[in-house]
């Protein structure tokens, strides 16, 4: 199917910012950040921007990650 994301329905264009520096180290500090027990609130980056969106993911997942080691 090419590159993209997997919306349900579709594959979606990568986006420029998807893939670049600047979204890897906002990726970075969101699963750093979960790992050292800093709260989802603190995210640093400016609600709205995609590095904030990039963060959030991150911190996400890697809770997410840990929520499933946990159980299993």
């Amino acid at each position: 199917m090419g590159l993209g994301r997997w919306n349900g329905k579709r594959h979606l264009p990568i986006t420029s910012f998807e893939g670049s520096w600047a979204h890897q180290q906002a990726s970075n500090r969101g699963a750093s950040a979960a790992a050292r027990g800093i709260p989802y609130d603190v995210n640093p980056f400016p609600r709205g921007t995609e590095r904030h969106l990039a963060w959030s993911q991150a911190h996400n997942g890697f809770r997410a990650n840990i929520a499933l080691k946990e159980t299993t």
